[in-house]
């Protein structure tokens, strides 16, 4: 978990710098400009849809590991027949929450578009920036047994690491 905490850490650091940047660029956007982001989040949400919900159960989880395999290979390090068998292993037991994740995601884009089209209000930039912050609390917890399981899996792997794999993630 350690690992995790630092990654997400750095990852919240970098967010943390574009935000003002962001709320600055948001405040002078057009309603047509607003209008076309949320038409393209419509767009990218559609997609989503048809892609994610469009798998069984079983395709959506190979997927997964496929992509959680990946992002190992993104940190440069390839995994063995044995981690990628203690990933599967592990990343069976993932709760389907593809429709909840959609739901979720078409939610928080109304919120975007209706604080967008009040960025005339004097709250515009504090509700922006609690909207698009990361790091607060999340009101739903269905994301939080897939959590630990992606978490335990990742730590088992990086527990399996030989010398070699160990030494280009440093």
């Amino acid at each position: 978990e350690l690992l995790y905490e630092k990654i997400y850490s750095n990852f919240i650091e970098v967010n943390n710098f574009f935000q003002p940047n962001f709320i600055e660029l948001a405040s002078g956007l057009s309603d047509i400009q607003v209008q076309s982001i949320y038409s393209h989040f419509q767009e990218i949400n559609k997609k989503n849809k048809e892609e994610f919900l469009d798998l069984s159960k079983e395709e959506y989880l190979n997927e997964t590991k496929e992509n959680t395999i990946d992002g190992f290979k993104r940190l440069a390090i390839r995994l063995n027949a044995s981690q990628k068998e203690i990933l599967y292993k592990e990343l069976d037991d993932l709760e389907d929450n593809r429709e909840i994740y959609l739901e979720s995601q078409e939610e928080w884009n109304l919120k975007l578009l209706k604080i967008l089209k009040n960025r005339d209000k004097s709250s515009f930039n504090n509700e922006l920036l609690e909207h698009i912050n990361i790091n607060r609390e999340e009101e739903n917890t269905f994301y939080e047994r897939n959590k630990q399981i992606f978490l335990s899996s990742c730590l088992k792997i990086m527990q399996s690491l030989d010398k070699k794999q160990y030494s280009r993630f440093e």
